[in-house]
């Protein structure tokens, strides 16, 4: 399994998750093996914001699900078109490192969006 996780400044496991999923200034993905991590690697998004554009990377990357804070509509709707399962970080979360909310999303402590859950901010 392969986890994708919108994060600030360099991303990497001592990175925050971005609370507004298309304005990430780095992707930090993880590879799970039988719920431990093997593999960490992180892709600077290039290019405008775009709804599209984080859910094609993740996709080029073989992410299968990916871990936001707030996620708007069609980003959200776009990674169900491309099967990607979506998990929210609550707001009690966003502020732990990523290591951390991989360990939360390890254990089932994270609920998967059954919508988008970003509705106001300012754009």
């Amino acid at each position: 399994m392969k986890l994708a996780l919108p994060t600030l400044g360099n991303g990497g496991l001592e990175s925050k998750i971005n609370p507004h999923f298309g304005k990430c200034e780095s992707v930090t993905f993880v590879t799970l093996e039988n719920k431990k991590i093997q593999n960490i690697s992180v892709v600077t998004p290039q290019g405008p914001h775009s709804c599209a554009a984080l859910p094609a990377l993740f996709v080029q990357n073989e992410a299968n699900v990916c871990l936001v804070g707030g996620i708007g509509g069609r980003p959200y709707m776009i990674l169900q078109e491309y099967g990607i399962k979506t998990y929210r970080v609550d707001q009690d979360l966003i502020t732990k490192s990523v290591k951390e909310v991989v360990d939360f999303f390890i254990s089932n402590q994270l609920s998967e969006l059954e919508q988008a859950s970003c509705g106001d901010h300012g754009h």
